[in-house]
């Protein structure tokens, strides 16, 4: 079936068709693999049209369910456990998760829960919501629902009759505000000691300003993300911090000093074996040029392009011939700007988007919203936007739609966190390059593939995949592949000697207890060969007298040989000479034969010598034969592969745990500067930029750790009877009273707390 869908269906639309009972609706179930879910036996993927939508139902109560292959199968397990069908539920209708599904089961099955109680406590959240001004959604995050078990367990071990009211159970906010300093601190000794035990790993940074901080305005913050693969070949990405960036200037020499101080402090330091991920503008590239190997975001060259197709008149001093398609930008952008500044777009059957300046993939959905009511806006646009709509031909509105949703797709793949996709990038690279059919006069295509950078990694990456390592996509880079692979087969290898060796030598005995040996100044003393030529001669022995002379002629006497001893010696140089005039002729034979050896080996062809092959060469050879592949190639768990194969290939497998522990792109961080927009509101102006990291190393980092060393943070009050004794709130020292508003007192307290500034107060901050 197919899977190209340029207008994709949202919910409402296919519980419409369900209704209907339309026959363009069809439920598949996915192709059975060895890898596939066990979810599946219970869920249908949906398709209208034979086009794949991103949506699932449930074969039991029939609900319908996002789903997407990045995010997995977690989805499917939550709604598992809690669908009504399997749980026996009266009504099978109504799907949406109430709050008796935090309550245990009765011995009986079923939820015991008063009515009374569960219309109290929703009445509760209505006025959470409503008096707080919070999201409806926050009800559903893991946070509130933590807090709200323990809540309910503190309910149970107290008893009815207690006088315990809820204000002494609810910390002050200044505890809350030091509990959060020591948290911190409790896990980030837990990451330094991960980070010290890492061997690779790859450092995704980058830069946000945001515009609500009072004190500092424009104040900008770095951001960076460590990436690694552990020896179970488990990906792992935990967040360094968002820190608070007050150098005097944005130098690459003052960023690169900035950010090593920081890895410093984790254990940490760049190398040329160290990665880093990070946009391509100059600025980036010339801080991290030396001592470490920088990879470009593949998000951001994509982004880019898409951006001067669309807004750029003139690239590199060359005309940009895209005119039909920025007249249509402008006009759809105009109209959806306009429109959501009006209340009647509450009459359309979709909320119009506006896309990101920060990230211009969002363009794709802002068009893509737009054709599906476009037939709706007519009927509330005013006569000056009546103009701008009469522009917009809707067929080239949805041809636009069609061309760009490969690049979304891209995009939406290359963000994934979750599991490697470096190796995605060349033959991605390649689908779009081939998607544009380039040609002589396609200036934009043949940008795309020139900007669009590739390093050594993307292609070491893709031939590590056992699914892409016959590079169908571009095979005239697949020769370069191979040779970068065996050369970091060679670097691992020579790697792993070195260390051998230096710990062969660390055992080998000390220069002290070598001392011991006699040294040649000893040996010296002995009597050398010149010294005997001291002995007298005969000559001299005549001088001695005649006692002496009968002595030393019995001496000489003894000296001579007899007849025996001659004899044998003259038997034995017969012998000799005899011995060796035999081995002599043996020699002249043995000479003829070898040369008439080489006579006939030289008129006979010459057998080829076969040089015999590496180590490395040998377990290269076999990977790039080895037939084994990734079956669930929705899933992609290349790690898992590796990991499976590592003992027959050992070499490559330390290299994919290496390489694969790259991302494709650095959305990761970028995620985190979302997280702090929604943190950093105009209602929180006076958080501290110290606390802001804090949190965000929390919110990225606390369930990681806790699940990596099973120790969790255990919070503790300061002084909270006596606060509550004298009702009063202390802040830095200084006792205030309650009743007093907090922004009536000037109290510099940043790093302990944060100030909630009142709208209703007549405090106006920008």
């Amino acid at each position: 079936m197919s899977t190209a869908n340029p207008t994709p269906f949202n919910k409402r639309d296919i519980e419409r068709l369900i209704e209907e009972k339309n026959t363009s609706i069809s439920y598949v179930k996915p192709k059975e693999t060895q890898n596939m879910s066990k979810c599946w036996s219970q869920f249908s993927q949906i398709y209208i049209a034979n086009i794949k939508q991103d949506f699932i139902i449930c074969d039991s109560c029939k609900s319908i369910l996002v789903y997407k292959s990045s995010t997995g199968s977690g989805c499917m397990i939550s709604h598992s456990r809690s669908c009504q069908t399997k749980e026996k539920h009266s009504d099978s209708s109504d799907q949406q998760r109430k709050i008796n599904h935090y309550y245990k089961l009765t011995s009986s099955g079923k939820n015991n829960v008063p009515k009374r109680i569960k219309n109290d406590i929703t009445s509760a959240c209505v006025e959470f919501v409503v008096q707080d001004g919070r999201e409806f959604h926050l009800l559903e995050g893991s946070g509130f629902v933590r807090l709200a078990k323990q809540l309910f367990n503190a309910g149970k071990l107290m008893s009815s009759t207690t006088t315990i009211e809820i204000e002494d159970l609810l910390p002050d906010p200044t505890t809350i505000s030091r509990n959060i300093d020591r948290m911190y601190a409790h896990y980030k000794k837990q990451l330094i000691q991960l980070c010290k035990s890492m061997d690779y790993f790859c450092l995704t940074a980058d830069f946000w300003t945001e515009s609500y901080t009072v004190f500092h305005e424009g104040l900008s913050y770095c951001g960076l993300l460590l990436n690694h693969v552990d020896l179970e070949f488990q990906s792992q990405a935990f967040l360094l911090g968002c820190f608070p960036y007050e150098m005097e200037n944005k130098r690459a020499a003052t960023i690169r000093s900035f950010v090593d101080d920081i890895l410093q402090s984790f254990g940490l330091k760049l190398d040329e074996e160290k990665y880093i991920m990070n946009d391509n503008e100059p600025t980036m590239k010339c801080t991290f040029s030396l001592n470490c190997k920088r990879i470009g975001s593949s998000d951001h060259y994509l982004n880019k392009q898409l951006q001067h197709a669309f807004t750029s008149q003139m690239i590199d001093g060359e005309d940009v011939t895209c005119e039909l398609a920025q007249e249509m930008f402008d006009s759809v952008k105009h109209t959806v700007s306009s429109v959501r500044r009006m209340h009647k777009q509450q009459n359309l059957s979709k909320k119009l988007i506006l896309y990101s300046d920060t990230r211009f993939s969002g363009a794709y959905n802002m068009f893509t919203v737009f054709l599906n009511v476009f037939d709706e806006l007519d009927k509330i646009l005013d006569s000056k936007l009546l103009t701008y709509y009469s522009r917009i031909d809707k067929d080239l509105l949805h041809d636009i739609c069609q061309f760009l949703f490969p690049f979304n797709t891209v995009l939406q793949t290359l963000s994934d966190s979750k599991r490697p996709t470096l190796h995605r990038v060349l033959p991605f690279k390649q689908f779009l390059i081939n998607k544009c059919n380039i040609n002589n006069y396609d200036k934009e295509g043949k940008r795309l593939d020139e900007k669009w950078e590739l390093s050594n990694e993307h292609l070491i990456a893709t031939l590590l995949h056992p699914n892409l390592k016959h590079f169908h996509m571009c095979p005239h880079l697949r020769e370069r592949a191979i040779c970068l692979l065996k050369e970091e087969m060679m670097k691992c290898q020579q790697s792993a000697q070195s260390k051998c060796t230096s710990s062969s030598i660390s055992s080998v005995p000390s220069s002290s207890s070598i001392s011991s040996i006699p040294s040649s100044s000893s040996i010296s003393s002995i009597p050398s060969s010149s010294s005997i030529s001291s002995i007298p001669s005969s000559s001299s022995i005549s001088s001695i007298p005649s006692s002496s002379s009968t002595s030393s002629m019995r001496a000489s006497i003894s000296s001579i040989p007899s007849s025996s001893s001659i004899s044998s010696t003259s038997c034995s140089s017969l012998s000799t000479s005899s011995i060796s005039s035999s081995s002599s002729s043996k020699s002249i034979s043995i000479t003829n034969s070898s040369a008439r050896k080489e006579l006939l080996m030289a008129i006979y062809d010459k057998q080829p010598v076969v040089p015999e092959k590496s180590t490395i060469e040998q377990e290269l050879e076999k990977s790039l034969t080895s037939t084994s592949m990734v079956r669930d190639e929705e899933e992609d768990d290349i790690l898992g592969y590796w990991k499976e194969h590592q003992t027959l290939f050992p070499l490559i497998a330390s290299i994919a745990r290496k390489i694969l522990g790259i991302p494709a792109s650095n959305t990761s961080v970028e995620r985190l500067f979302s997280s702090c927009k929604n943190t950093i509101t105009d209602k929180r102006t006076r958080l501290g930029a110290e606390k802001l990291n804090k949190m965000m190393f929390l919110q990225k980092n606390m369930n990681l750790l806790q699940e990596k060393f099973h120790v969790n943070f255990t919070a503790t009050n300061d002084n909270q009877n006596t606060k509550r004794k004298n009702d009063t709130t202390i802040l830095n020292e200084q006792s205030i009273p309650k009743k007093m508003k907090l922004h009536e007192v000037a109290i510099d307290y940043q790093d302990d707390d944060e100030y909630l500034v009142n709208i209703e107060d007549d405090v106006h901050l920008d």
